[in-house]
């Protein structure tokens, strides 16, 4: 059975043993059956363990098929076996892992790197287990603890030949560092010199874009996408952990916060030097996207054909991103001295129907923004230097002109991600102008104490003491609060451009109205759902109010139950009263006799004595009469049509039968099913109806009974007013 998964088909060989036979032996195996796993891994020091590994040692790319049964068996192992298995990757050292790395090409040998990397999580998840609990060394990888491994996986990918080598790499590098722990040595390994010098080198390289979407990429621009998102997941990873370890100095991870902190420090500190050193090259590439589009163009969903920025592009973009991510003053500097930030932000007005590209663009803005009076030499960069602020004026102004009806069919999609911008600098200059009025007052109500101090002697002595004294620290913050040098806020910045007239006409027609329009919208949706919740609520209590009365009720005739025992014996004098009445009616019906008198019911109701009976109860009366002793349509139908609905019966002589004003043949009614199928009956006609108000009537589908009033089936519309129906319950009656 192993020898159907690891040695691949012939080429000639038939369907069994190219699929049915490996799928087969890889069921087997995962039954989990502990007799055969047990066979499987220690027999003869790991003989059939070491026949499995030795699937990787094929040179070429593995059969797709096998592969996948590979992953699985494996994977079941690490899963049941987990010790021995582990113990015996480990003992093997580099040499299985380079084997692995060989075949990085096939998605399910990057699955057990991937999973192999991780040893932090355990491999065997029960209902006791906690995810949170460390694992023992026994149990785990020591892949991701060896220096050589990001080596040898960033050498792998930066020398692959193929295009699915280096994605797969990156993925993994991508979800190993963002699931692994702060203390993780990989996060370490990653940002050596030796592997740093590889990514940045593969990623930043020219002409490596397709211009058609259905285009397969080239190696060497899967490597340059690989390198920037691997490039991009160190770098926010890192931020990510520095900036909660600043949030949370008291984390779980004790004494040794400080030392991690400080190791990540220095990772990020790296990254950012390599970046540095390549920034001129990104911003050439970053208008060479600007200005060239070279990755073509493609038909968005409005039938309109627009540029495409290229995945590639996109992530050349969140690299920047990250980078603004990280706040470090000297590379906010580099940023905007060498252009990066400006032509970033310029391609959102170059690409109008790229969402993911204008939401990366609108977080480094808001980033930029919510950075305070720390960022203000590249918030006046962006907004004022480079224009931005004027163009996102200029496109939301312009759009805000155009009629509510035809503002669907022309609205570009980047002007959400304006006004949300415009939102957030109005909101921060607003925030400033609070804070400085807050400031104002304080410093008027400090002048004010000091000047109704009764002892003006002591404020002498005090100022006298502080003068000239340099080394006190009183004396440094009088100095400091006494600056006159205001500080600079965003609006100074808007001064600077000469745009606060612009600015404050924007707020006054465009932006105030657009966000008092967006509260009475985002009213009307609540007071919507409000209003929905509401009804059901009012139906949620109309349920339980009808639970709770159907359990009263269940309870009162339980209680009922119990007071009724009294009416048993009045109930079984009912019940003995109606057997003796049934008793005689079957004795009535058995004399031959009374039968064959002119009045066929006489038997029938004599034997139910003095009850009252129903018209309706005749129609099951007839069905008793024995085949043989049938009764003609002239005995029952006459007797019927003289009847009034539901008039009740105490003499059988009401309904005596008339032969005179029976119409048509003799039939026998009693058994319906011997009638002969659509023969036309016409009905009696009855000193009741009015002798125009004939009709014929097809009995042969009972389901629909004639009504004198459908014009399909009555004759005369006029005559139909004046006639009674009989209604019969039962169409076989």
């Amino acid at each position: 059975m192993l020898e159907y998964i690891i040695v691949p088909p012939d080429e000639d060989a038939d369907s069994l043993r190219r699929f049915k036979y490996p799928y087969m032996s890889c069921e087997v195996f995962c039954c989990e059956i502990p007799d055969i796993l047990l066979v499987f891994v220690e027999h003869d020091n790991g003989k059939f363990l070491n026949s499995l590994i030795s699937f990787l040692d094929a040179d070429g790319p593995l059969d797709n098929h096998l592969a996948g049964y590979f992953e699985k068996i494996l994977e079941m192992l690490l899963r049941q076996m987990t010790t021995p298995v582990i113990n015996f990757l480990n003992e093997g050292g580099t040499a299985i892992l380079e084997k692995f790395l060989k075949h990085m090409d096939s998605y399910s040998i990057m699955q057990l790197v991937q999973r192999l990397m991780l040893p932090h999580i355990p491999f065997s998840m029960t209902a006791d287990t906690d995810p949170m609990a460390p694992t023992s060394q026994s149990d785990q990888c020591n892949w991701s603890f060896l220096d050589e491994t990001c080596d040898a996986l960033c050498s792998r990918m930066v020398a692959s030949t193929d295009s699915d080598t280096p994605l797969h790499i990156s993925d993994l590098f991508i979800t190993v560092l963002q699931l692994s722990p702060p203390e993780a040595p990989i996060l370490v390994h990653i940002c050596r010199e030796s592997c740093l010098s590889q990514i940045f080198q593969a990623a930043f390289v020219d002409d490596v874009d397709v211009a058609d979407i259905n285009d397969v990429p080239t190696a060497k621009a899967s490597i340059s996408l690989a390198a920037l998102s691997i490039a991009e997941s160190i770098l926010s990873r890192l931020t990510e952990i520095i900036s909660s370890f600043n949030e949370d100095s008291t984390s779980d991870y004790g004494d040794d916060i400080i030392q991690i902190s400080l190791r990540l420090k220095s990772c990020t500190e790296a990254v950012c030097n390599h970046l540095q050193n390549h920034l001129t090259i990104i911003a050439a590439q970053l208008e060479k996207y600007s200005s060239m589009k070279p990755c073509g163009t493609l038909f968005c969903q409005s039938k309109k054909e627009v540029p495409r920025l290229g995945h590639r592009g996109l992530q050349l973009v969140k690299l920047v991103e990250s980078m603004v991510r990280v706040g470090r003053s000297d590379l906010d500097a580099k940023l905007s001295e060498t252009e990066v930030l400006s032509k970033t932000m310029g391609l959102i007005f170059s690409y109008e129907a790229n969402s993911m590209l204008h939401l990366s663009i609108q977080r480094i803005a808001l980033m930029i923004i919510e950075g305070g009076e720390d960022r203000r030499i590249i918030q006046n960069h962006i907004f004022v230097e480079c224009g931005f602020l004027k163009r996102m004026m200029e496109s939301l102004t312009k759009a805000s002109a155009v009629d509510e009806a035809t503002i669907a069919s022309v609205r570009a999609p980047n002007l959400a991600h304006y006004s949300i911008i415009a939102q957030s600098i109005h909101h921060a200059v607003m925030s400033e102008g609070d804070t400085a009025a807050l400031n104002a007052e304080t410093a008027i109500e400090r002048d004010q104490s000091a000047e109704a101090t009764d002892d003006p002697s002591s404020a002498t002595a005090g100022v006298e003491m502080n003068v000239g004294d340099e080394n006190n620290p009183i004396s440094a913050n009088q100095e400091a609060s006494s600056d006159p040098s205001p500080k600079p806020t965003f609006i100074s910045i808007i001064d600077t451009g000469e745009l606060r007239t612009v600015w404050d006409s924007f707020l006054d027609n465009v932006l105030i109205p657009l966000e008092e329009k967006s509260v009475t919208q985002s009213a009307d949706l609540d007071k919507e759902k409000t209003d929905a919740l509401a009804q059901q609520m009012e139906y949620a209590m109309q349920a339980m109010r009808l639970a709770a009365e159907s359990e009263a009720n269940n309870a009162s005739w339980a209680t009922q139950d119990d007071d009724d025992d009294d009416d048993d014996d009045d109930i079984d004098n009912a019940i003995h009263n109606m057997d003796r009445g049934q008793t005689d009616i079957n004795d009535d019906m058995e004399d031959e006799e009374d039968v064959n008198n002119n009045d066929p019911f006489g038997s029938i109701v004599s034997g139910q004595s003095d009850k009252d009976l129903n018209v309706n109860s005749f129609a099951n009366f007839v069905t008793e009469f024995p085949p043989d002793n049938t009764v003609s349509d002239s005995a029952v139908t006459s007797g019927l049509d003289q009847v009034a609905p539901d008039q009740v019966l105490t003499n059988p002589n009401d309904i005596a039968p008339t032969t005179a004003n029976v119409v048509g043949n003799d039939t026998d009614f009693a058994d319906f099913e011997d009638m002969p199928i659509n023969e036309a009956v016409t009905p009696v006609q009855t000193s009741q109806t009015n002798e125009n108000a004939a009709f014929d009537v097809n009995f042969a589908d009972f389901d629909s009974f004639p009504n004198p009033t459908n014009p399909e089936t009555a004759t005369d519309q006029a005559a139909s007013n004046a006639t009674t129906t009989v209604q019969i319950a039962d169409p076989f009656a």
